[in-house]
């Protein structure tokens, strides 16, 4: 049996998958990812090369899937990761800004981004401006997307009402001038 490395398989099994295939390649990923995460670091980091190889054969074949899902999937990935892990917040901060300006109506991108990336970098002033970017969105932003909107406006009113746990207070102090 052949020794495989560096997720050499998953890019392997991936390889022939078409663009029809981009919808299970993203989802399966997707999914993944957010299991990982519940489940604890040692999880996260078997399946590494699994939505690696998922994700990237998404952006090859589709990178504008899923309102440019794949960059935004990037974004999130490269800010939770453990450094030791390969946590690289300047790619996370590059692929988030490619997916808001690919699709810019769709407002999950900025709730994961004020999540993930503005905690990771203590950037409470990218934080607030992506929640209130949400929050101010119109009801009904984005045709087809309004539901998902919807359900993003009330993630990032969550998020907002969580502000003082995500951030220590001498960060907020110094973004709020000393009223928090």
């Amino acid at each position: 049996m052949p020794e495989w490395r560096d997720g050499e398989r998953e890019r392997d099994a991936v390889a022939s998958a078409t663009e029809a295939d981009v919808p299970c390649l993203y989802w399966t990923a997707s999914a993944l990812g957010k299991w990982g995460k519940i489940q604890g670091l040692s999880k996260t980091l078997k399946h590494l090369p699994t939505v690696k190889a998922y994700i990237g054969r998404a952006e090859e074949l589709n990178p504008t899937f899923y309102h440019y899902g794949p960059a935004r999937y990037w974004g999130a990935y490269y800010s939770v990761l453990p450094s030791f892990a390969g946590q690289d917040l300047e790619k996370s901060a590059e692929y988030f800004e490619a997916s808001i300006e690919g699709a810019p109506d769709y407002l999950g991108t900025r709730v994961l981004r004020a999540e993930n990336l503005a905690v990771a970098t203590e950037n409470i002033a990218l934080f607030d401006a992506d929640i209130q970017f949400v929050l101010d969105a119109p009801d009904g932003m984005g045709g087809s997307i309004a539901p998902e909107n919807a359900q993003e406006k009330l993630k990032a009113q969550s998020l907002l009402d969580r502000r003082s746990e995500l951030f220590n207070r001498r960060v907020i102090e110094a973004a709020d001038g000393g009223m928090e």
